[in-house]
C-alpha cells in the first residue's frame, strides 16, 4: 500500500471514529482517548493529523462538502435539460456511500455548519442549471423552490437512510419525479 493510501485510510478510520462516537455523545464530551480506542491509533498518530478533535469535525466536513461538489460537477446543467435522474442518483449513490456522515447531519446539531455549505453549494448550481434549462424562467420563483426542494430531499434522505428499503434507483426515481413535478413553478409567470 502506498503511503497517500495509508494516510487516506488512516484519516478516514478516525472520521469514522469520531462518527461513532457522536451518536452516542455530543462531541465536547469524546476525548482524544477514546476516538484512539475506537479507530485503533495511538494519540501520536492522531496528532500526526489533527490538532483536536475539532479539527477532525472539520476534516470530516471538508471532505464531505469536496465530495458533493465533485460528484455535482460530473453532471452539467445541459444533462438535466432531458433529465435530473442521473445527478439524484449519484447524490443518492453518494449518500449511500456515507451512510454514518448522513445519520449524523440527520440527528446532530453540531453539522449544522455542514448543512449550511451543502445548501449553499447546491443553491448556485440549481440557480445556475436552472438558467440554462429553463430560459425564461420565472427568477422570482428560484428561492422558493429552491427552499421546497432543499427541504423535500433532505427529508427523503434523512427517510431512505433511517428507515426505507428502497434501493438506491427506486429511491432516485421518485426524487427525480418529485424534483421534476414541481419545476414547473418555474416556467409559470
Amino acid at each position: 500500500m502506498k503511503q497517500e493510501d495509508r494516510v487516506n485510510q488512516t484519516k478516514h478510520n478516525f472520521r469514522m471514529a469520531l462518527l461513532r462516537l457522536m451518536q452516542e455523545k455530543p462531541i465536547n464530551k469524546i476525548s482524544i482517548r477514546e476516538l484512539t480506542e475506537v479507530s485503533h491509533y495511538n494519540r501520536s498518530t492522531f496528532y500526526l493529523y489533527y490538532q483536536d478533535i475539532y479539527d477532525l469535525q472539520e476534516d470530516i466536513e471538508q471532505t464531505v462538502l469536496r465530495e458533493v461538489q465533485e460528484r455535482m460537477e460530473r453532471h452539467p446543467p445541459l444533462e438535466m435539460k432531458d433529465s435530473i435522474y442521473p445527478l439524484i442518483r449519484e447524490m443518492f449513490l453518494y449518500a449511500d456511500e456515507n451512510r454514518e456522515v448522513f445519520k449524523m447531519l440527520s440527528i446532530s446539531n453540531s453539522y449544522s455548519t455542514l448543512t449550511n455549505d451543502i445548501t449553499e453549494l447546491v443553491r448556485k448550481r440549481c440557480y445556475m442549471a436552472w438558467d440554462i434549462v429553463f430560459p425564461g424562467a420565472n427568477k422570482e420563483h428560484y428561492e422558493p423552490f429552491f427552499h421546497y426542494l432543499c427541504s423535500g430531499l433532505i427529508a427523503i434522505v434523512i427517510y431512505w437512510i433511517s428507515d426505507s428499503k428502497k434501493s438506491v434507483d427506486e429511491i432516485s426515481e421518485i426524487a427525480a419525479r418529485l424534483v421534476y413535478s414541481g419545476s414547473t413553478v418555474l416556467t409559470e409567470n
